[in-house]
């Protein structure tokens, strides 16, 4: 068996703690920081990567899903913003009633409202 030179254990330990380093960084953005002291465990880091690419896929699913409804709602919106219409609001409020949920605080200022 040969044996390693000075520069290889170097290039080792160098290699080792780059690793050392990635997992520790990837353990902390999918698990978060791990209390004061402590490490987290890397045993399940596939899986959870897994699962948020899993849900990942369920959220990009539903923005697809929804991406319709959202672009003729602004459309609508930037409509509303240029008619100086005093029932424009109440017009652009119909047409986007089937998609958007209008509960709105009172505070919402509306075209030719003070």
């Amino acid at each position: 068996m040969d044996q390693l030179d000075q520069a290889d254990c170097d290039e080792c330990f160098a290699l080792q703690q780059k690793l050392s380093d990635l997992l520790s960084r990837t353990a902390t953005a999918l698990k978060g920081e791990a209390p004061e002291g402590t490490l987290h465990s890397f045993h399940d880091l596939p899986e959870l990567a897994g699962k948020l690419k899993d849900q990942l896929q369920v959220w990009e699913a539903i923005r697809r899903s929804i991406a319709p409804a959202l672009d003729e709602a602004q459309m609508l919106l930037q409509e509303w913003m240029h008619v100086e219409d005093p029932h424009a609001y109440e017009v652009v409020r119909a047409k986007t009633h089937k998609f958007l949920k209008w509960d709105e605080p009172d505070s919402v200022m509306r075209p030719g409202s003070t």
